[in-house]
Order: C-alpha cells, then structure tokens, then sequence
C-alpha cells in the first residue's frame, strides 16, 4: 500500500511540475523538496519499525509453542 502511495505521490510531483510557472516556480521547488521530505521520513520509519519488529520477534516466544503444563491440564 505504502508503494502505490510513493507511486502517486510521485505522479503528483511530475504533474505539477509541469504545470508550473515562471511565477510559482519557487514555491513549487519547495512543495517538491517537502514531499521528498516527507518520503524520506516515511522510509526511515519503516526501516525502525521493520528493525524493532525483528528483535522484539528474538525476545518473544513462538506463538505456536504449547508449554507441558498446558497439554497436562488439558488432558
């Protein structure tokens, strides 16, 4: 989903590009440079959040682990 985002986000920054004049050419660097911010942002997030998820995976047990004590009761 994020993809498709960047993707259109992009689209967007062609198109007005292209639809800038001489008089907002100015204000559109800087929307441009926001968006490439703001991308930049978004990437970096999903890098720690991808890194927090895999050690929090390390001191966490399996899910499909069932304890002794457990199948005990149940039987």
């Amino acid at each position: 989903m994020s993809v498709i985002l960047i993707l259109l986000a992009f689209v967007a920054i062609i198109v007005g590009f292209f639809s800038l004049s001489e008089a907002t050419l100015g204000v559109g660097f800087i929307g441009i440079a926001g968006v490439l911010g703001i991308l930049a942002r978004i990437a970096q997030a999903d890098k720690h959040h991808k890194l927090v998820m895999e050690r929090l995976e390390k001191l966490a047990p399996a899910k499909n682990t069932v304890s002794k004590s457990a199948t005990e009761i149940v039987e």
